[in-house]
């Protein structure tokens, strides 16, 4: 088992209260002070605690983070239709209003990677990098990664993530 421990809370968004789940490592010591916040984006129809199982693993020297979307888990209801927009509005709000320690990494699971991607492109100083697993696949899969990389001034290698990963997850 990891050696993290689990907070829940809320912080406020445009779209109401954004309700997250944040592990650290017991030892706060062992957070890096230039070590960027982890952000876990859940795919359609779950919320933050899709993520409980492997959260605490991803712990090493960071602050991990699974918000509910707007609409979505304990978060408020959204008074409005749902969109990758708002959703990547909400996620950015939710990082400012926690004072995080600078650009944050993302990581989406399936649709969560469409809210990455969102998040890049309309916040990019606000980006330190991008995990995408599982995303959903368009015809010009290739084009639409370099679009959002330029656009979004994202300098990063993409990163292959492993099919056992996608299991974990598909279990």
């Amino acid at each position: 088992m990891s050696d993290s421990r689990l907070i829940r809370g809320a912080s406020p968004s445009r779209f109401g209260g954004i309700h997250w789940l944040e592990w650290k490592p017991k030892d706060e010591a062992l957070v890096g002070p230039e070590a960027p916040d982890l952000i876990l984006l859940h795919p359609e129809g779950e919320d933050g605690s899709f993520f409980s199982e492997i959260a605490p693993f991803l712990t090493a020297g960071r602050t991990v983070i699974a918000p509910d979307y707007p609409g979505s888990g304990k978060s408020d209801a959204l008074e409005v239709p749902p969109a990758t927009e708002i959703y990547a509005d909400a996620m950015i709000d939710m990082v400012r209003a926690r004072d995080t320690h600078g650009p944050v990494d993302l990581l989406g699971y399936r649709e969560g990677c469409l809210v990455a991607c969102e998040v890049s492109l309309r916040y990019p100083t606000e980006v330190n990098r991008m995990v995408l697993v599982g995303g959903p696949v368009t015809e010009n899969i290739q084009h639409d990664f370099r679009m959002i990389t330029a656009e979004s001034g994202l300098h990063n290698e993409a990163l292959t993530i492993s099919r056992a990963a996608l299991e974990f997850f598909d279990e």
